[in-house]
Protein backbone atom coordinates (compact mmCIF):
# COMPACT_ATOMS: atom_id res chain seq x y z
CA UNK A 1 0.00 0.00 0.00
CA UNK A 2 2.79 2.70 0.80
CA UNK A 3 4.60 1.84 -2.63
CA UNK A 4 1.52 2.13 -4.45
CA UNK A 5 1.08 5.96 -2.85
CA UNK A 6 4.80 6.66 -2.97
CA UNK A 7 3.72 6.01 -6.80
CA UNK A 8 0.76 8.14 -7.43
CA UNK A 9 2.19 10.87 -5.65
CA UNK A 10 4.89 10.99 -7.97
CA UNK A 11 2.92 10.57 -10.77
CA UNK A 12 0.40 13.54 -9.11
CA UNK A 13 3.53 15.85 -9.46
CA UNK A 14 4.56 15.10 -12.87
CA UNK A 15 0.80 15.46 -13.84
CA UNK A 16 1.03 18.75 -11.97
CA UNK A 17 3.98 20.23 -13.40
CA UNK A 18 2.17 19.43 -17.16
CA UNK A 19 -1.09 21.87 -15.91
CA UNK A 20 1.41 24.28 -15.24
CA UNK A 21 2.81 24.18 -18.29
CA UNK A 22 -0.68 23.87 -20.27
CA UNK A 23 -1.97 26.83 -18.50
CA UNK A 24 1.32 29.12 -18.26
CA UNK A 25 2.04 29.06 -14.85
CA UNK A 26 5.69 30.02 -14.52
CA UNK A 27 5.70 30.27 -11.01
CA UNK A 28 4.39 26.77 -10.58
CA UNK A 29 6.54 25.30 -13.88
CA UNK A 30 9.95 26.60 -11.90
CA UNK A 31 8.56 25.08 -8.67
CA UNK A 32 7.90 21.58 -9.93
CA UNK A 33 10.29 20.73 -12.50
CA UNK A 34 13.73 20.84 -10.28
CA UNK A 35 11.25 18.73 -8.08
CA UNK A 36 10.51 15.96 -10.57
CA UNK A 37 13.41 16.12 -12.49
CA UNK A 38 14.88 15.99 -8.63
CA UNK A 39 13.31 12.62 -7.93
CA UNK A 40 14.08 11.45 -11.56
CA UNK A 41 18.00 11.89 -10.47
CA UNK A 42 17.59 10.17 -7.03
CA UNK A 43 15.38 6.98 -8.75
CA UNK A 44 19.02 6.74 -11.33
CA UNK A 45 21.20 6.89 -8.67
CA UNK A 46 19.45 4.13 -6.30
CA UNK A 47 19.05 1.76 -9.54
CA UNK A 48 22.43 2.59 -11.67
CA UNK A 49 25.13 3.72 -9.24
CA UNK A 50 24.18 2.17 -5.86
CA UNK A 51 22.43 -0.94 -7.29
CA UNK A 52 25.60 -1.81 -9.63
CA UNK A 53 28.51 -3.67 -8.41
CA UNK A 54 30.71 -3.64 -11.43
CA UNK A 55 33.27 -1.47 -11.84
CA UNK A 56 32.76 0.02 -15.07
CA UNK A 57 28.51 -0.28 -15.04
CA UNK A 58 28.98 1.45 -11.57
CA UNK A 59 31.52 4.37 -13.49
CA UNK A 60 28.44 4.57 -16.33
CA UNK A 61 26.13 4.45 -13.22
CA UNK A 62 27.70 7.93 -12.47
CA UNK A 63 27.85 9.67 -15.57
CA UNK A 64 24.02 8.71 -16.10
CA UNK A 65 23.09 9.99 -12.23
CA UNK A 66 25.34 13.27 -13.14
CA UNK A 67 23.03 13.90 -16.32
CA UNK A 68 19.71 14.04 -14.46
CA UNK A 69 21.40 15.53 -11.39
CA UNK A 70 23.21 18.56 -13.52
CA UNK A 71 19.44 19.00 -15.51
CA UNK A 72 17.79 19.40 -11.98
CA UNK A 73 20.65 21.58 -10.69
CA UNK A 74 19.74 23.84 -13.20
CA UNK A 75 16.27 24.11 -12.95
CA UNK A 76 16.30 25.00 -9.27
CA UNK A 77 18.90 27.27 -10.02
CA UNK A 78 16.67 28.52 -12.94
CA UNK A 79 13.83 29.28 -10.41
CA UNK A 80 15.99 30.87 -7.67
CA UNK A 81 16.89 33.51 -10.45
CA UNK A 82 13.35 34.04 -11.58
CA UNK A 83 11.70 33.81 -8.44
CA UNK A 84 13.83 35.17 -5.94
CA UNK A 85 16.37 37.28 -7.79
CA UNK A 86 14.15 38.29 -10.23
CA UNK A 87 16.56 38.21 -12.58
CA UNK A 88 16.59 36.78 -16.35
CA UNK A 89 17.80 32.86 -16.07
CA UNK A 90 18.72 33.03 -20.05
CA UNK A 91 21.39 35.71 -19.47
CA UNK A 92 23.04 33.97 -16.41
CA UNK A 93 25.88 31.48 -17.03
CA UNK A 94 24.88 28.45 -14.84
CA UNK A 95 21.69 28.12 -16.90
CA UNK A 96 23.24 29.28 -20.29
CA UNK A 97 25.70 26.54 -20.19
CA UNK A 98 25.38 23.95 -17.25
CA UNK A 99 22.57 22.49 -19.44
CA UNK A 100 24.79 21.40 -21.76
CA UNK A 101 26.26 19.25 -19.36
CA UNK A 102 24.02 16.62 -19.54
CA UNK A 103 24.44 16.32 -22.93
CA UNK A 104 28.14 15.81 -21.74
CA UNK A 105 27.29 13.20 -19.37
CA UNK A 106 24.92 11.41 -21.21
CA UNK A 107 27.31 10.84 -23.90
CA UNK A 108 29.47 9.47 -21.60
CA UNK A 109 27.20 6.75 -20.08
CA UNK A 110 26.34 5.28 -23.33
CA UNK A 111 30.07 5.04 -24.49
CA UNK A 112 30.98 3.96 -21.50
CA UNK A 113 28.20 1.58 -20.79
CA UNK A 114 28.19 0.71 -24.47
CA UNK A 115 31.81 -0.93 -24.01
CA UNK A 116 29.88 -4.20 -21.95
CA UNK A 117 27.84 -4.43 -24.98
CA UNK A 118 30.24 -4.38 -27.66
CA UNK A 119 32.12 -7.53 -26.97
CA UNK A 120 28.80 -9.56 -27.94
CA UNK A 121 27.44 -7.45 -31.04
CA UNK A 122 28.44 -8.38 -34.62
CA UNK A 123 30.33 -5.66 -35.47
CA UNK A 124 29.75 -5.88 -39.58
CA UNK A 125 26.06 -5.23 -38.45
CA UNK A 126 27.24 -2.18 -35.76
CA UNK A 127 29.05 -0.46 -38.59
CA UNK A 128 25.89 -1.27 -41.48
CA UNK A 129 23.69 0.08 -38.08
CA UNK A 130 26.28 3.68 -37.36
CA UNK A 131 26.39 4.16 -40.98
CA UNK A 132 22.40 3.80 -41.90
CA UNK A 133 21.33 5.58 -38.82
CA UNK A 134 23.97 8.16 -39.52
CA UNK A 135 22.95 9.47 -42.64
CA UNK A 136 19.34 9.68 -41.79
CA UNK A 137 20.54 12.17 -39.29
CA UNK A 138 22.44 14.14 -41.39
CA UNK A 139 19.23 14.38 -43.41
CA UNK A 140 17.57 15.52 -40.54
CA UNK A 141 19.99 18.14 -40.02
CA UNK A 142 20.01 19.32 -43.58
CA UNK A 143 16.11 19.30 -43.65
CA UNK A 144 14.65 20.28 -40.15
CA UNK A 145 17.56 22.13 -38.26
CA UNK A 146 19.56 23.99 -41.45
CA UNK A 147 16.36 24.51 -43.15
CA UNK A 148 18.66 23.32 -46.61
CA UNK A 149 20.48 26.26 -46.67
CA UNK A 150 24.00 26.32 -45.93
CA UNK A 151 23.87 29.25 -44.31
CA UNK A 152 22.52 28.37 -41.75
CA UNK A 153 25.80 26.78 -40.65
CA UNK A 154 26.59 30.01 -39.56
CA UNK A 155 24.34 29.95 -36.40
CA UNK A 156 26.22 26.54 -34.94
CA UNK A 157 29.00 28.53 -35.34
CA UNK A 158 27.72 31.51 -33.56
CA UNK A 159 27.39 29.58 -30.08
CA UNK A 160 30.26 26.82 -29.52
CA UNK A 161 28.97 25.24 -26.60
CA UNK A 162 24.82 24.98 -28.09
CA UNK A 163 26.43 23.64 -31.36
CA UNK A 164 28.48 21.11 -29.61
CA UNK A 165 25.67 20.07 -28.05
CA UNK A 166 23.35 19.95 -31.03
CA UNK A 167 26.26 17.64 -32.10
CA UNK A 168 26.13 15.40 -28.90
CA UNK A 169 22.34 15.21 -29.21
CA UNK A 170 22.68 13.77 -32.67
CA UNK A 171 25.39 11.14 -31.03
CA UNK A 172 22.72 10.46 -28.15
CA UNK A 173 20.17 9.29 -31.54
CA UNK A 174 22.98 7.44 -32.88
CA UNK A 175 24.25 5.79 -30.07
CA UNK A 176 21.01 5.00 -28.65
CA UNK A 177 19.84 3.87 -31.99
CA UNK A 178 22.87 1.50 -32.66
CA UNK A 179 21.97 -0.15 -29.38
CA UNK A 180 18.64 -0.95 -30.15
CA UNK A 181 19.18 -2.59 -33.45
CA UNK A 182 22.14 -4.55 -31.88
CA UNK A 183 20.01 -6.26 -29.04
CA UNK A 184 16.43 -6.18 -30.57
CA UNK A 185 16.74 -10.07 -30.85
CA UNK A 186 17.88 -10.63 -27.43
CA UNK A 187 15.77 -10.66 -24.20
CA UNK A 188 16.52 -7.31 -22.05
CA UNK A 189 15.54 -6.54 -18.70
CA UNK A 190 12.01 -4.66 -18.45
CA UNK A 191 13.51 -1.89 -16.98
CA UNK A 192 15.69 -1.09 -19.88
CA UNK A 193 12.94 -0.41 -21.87
CA UNK A 194 12.57 2.62 -20.74
CA UNK A 195 16.05 4.46 -20.61
CA UNK A 196 16.58 4.50 -24.33
CA UNK A 197 13.22 5.85 -25.17
CA UNK A 198 13.51 8.50 -22.42
CA UNK A 199 17.24 8.95 -23.95
CA UNK A 200 16.03 9.72 -27.45
CA UNK A 201 12.72 11.90 -25.73
CA UNK A 202 15.33 13.94 -24.63
CA UNK A 203 17.56 14.13 -27.74
CA UNK A 204 14.52 15.12 -29.69
CA UNK A 205 12.75 17.97 -27.15
CA UNK A 206 16.71 19.24 -27.11
CA UNK A 207 17.35 19.38 -30.74
CA UNK A 208 13.55 21.17 -31.09
CA UNK A 209 14.85 23.26 -28.16
CA UNK A 210 18.27 24.43 -30.29
CA UNK A 211 16.03 24.74 -33.10
CA UNK A 212 13.80 27.48 -31.60
CA UNK A 213 16.78 28.83 -29.57
CA UNK A 214 18.84 29.61 -32.64
CA UNK A 215 15.65 31.05 -34.60
CA UNK A 216 14.96 32.78 -31.34
CA UNK A 217 11.29 31.39 -31.22
CA UNK A 218 11.88 29.56 -27.59
CA UNK A 219 9.28 29.89 -24.80
CA UNK A 220 10.15 28.87 -21.35
CA UNK A 221 7.90 26.38 -18.88
CA UNK A 222 6.29 25.46 -22.73
CA UNK A 223 4.80 22.21 -23.67
CA UNK A 224 8.74 21.57 -24.89
CA UNK A 225 9.69 21.92 -21.34
CA UNK A 226 6.94 18.86 -20.46
CA UNK A 227 8.52 16.75 -23.07
CA UNK A 228 12.02 17.19 -21.47
CA UNK A 229 10.83 16.22 -18.14
CA UNK A 230 8.97 13.47 -19.75
CA UNK A 231 12.21 12.06 -20.98
CA UNK A 232 13.80 12.76 -17.64
CA UNK A 233 10.63 10.69 -15.69
CA UNK A 234 11.15 7.72 -17.88
CA UNK A 235 14.77 7.59 -17.17
CA UNK A 236 14.05 8.04 -13.40
CA UNK A 237 11.37 4.85 -13.68
CA UNK A 238 14.24 3.30 -15.14
CA UNK A 239 16.30 3.55 -12.20
CA UNK A 240 12.70 2.71 -9.69
CA UNK A 241 12.55 -0.50 -11.70
CA UNK A 242 16.19 -1.39 -11.51
CA UNK A 243 16.72 -0.56 -7.84
CA UNK A 244 13.95 -3.51 -7.19
CA UNK A 245 15.32 -6.23 -9.86
CA UNK A 246 17.98 -9.12 -9.11
CA UNK A 247 20.13 -7.60 -11.59
CA UNK A 248 23.28 -5.39 -11.81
Amino acid sequence: MKGILHKLSIIALFLAYFLAVILKSDDWGNILSPVVTGIASYYVYQGYVRKNKQGILKIAGVFFFASVAVWAFCDLAWAFIAMILHGNPDEMVITTYGYSLTNLFFVMWLIISGIQELKRWNMVQVLVDTLAIALNCLILIWVFFLNKDMQNILLLQSDLVSGLSVLLDFVILIWTFIWYFSIRKGKIPYYMLYAPVGAIVFAVMDLIYYYQYFYTKYDPNSLLDGGYVLGFALLGYSGYLKARTNIE
